[in-house]
């Protein structure tokens, strides 16, 4: 198992476009590769940083419990009650409040 981190991958990329840099001129190919490689850099400068953060994605299970409008996270578990027999999309519910899972507008209530 590779155990190389997201901050020390963008600085191993950084170390390789400046041998890009330094050999001058370039191809148009070796253009584009040392492009991609700041790019690609900067995005796993931005993940060590935590800006950019894995999502979880998730639906709301309708329980089958005749005294109460339960819904449940499919991701976490979390239950929760919806007043006036509404669907948790109804109110605009698109995300766990627990575990933070995205609970998309096109996501379906029903069970799998």
């Amino acid at each position: 198992m590779n155990e190389m981190t997201p901050l020390k991958a963008a600085e191993n990329l950084e170390n390789e476009i400046k041998n890009f840099d330094m050999s001058m001129p370039i191809s148009a190919e070796e253009c584009i590769r040392r492009d991609t490689m700041r790019f690609v850099a900067s995005i796993l400068r931005r993940v060590a940083s935590g800006e950019l953060a894995e999502v979880v994605h998730a639906h709301w299970i309708e329980m089958d419990d005749d005294c109460s409008n339960l819904w449940k996270c499919s991701h976490c578990g979390l239950v929760w009650e919806m007043s006036n027999d509404d669907t948790p999309q109804e109110n605009e519910m698109f995300q766990c409040p627990t575990c933070g899972a995205l609970l998309g507008k096109g996501d379906s209530h029903e069970a799998d």
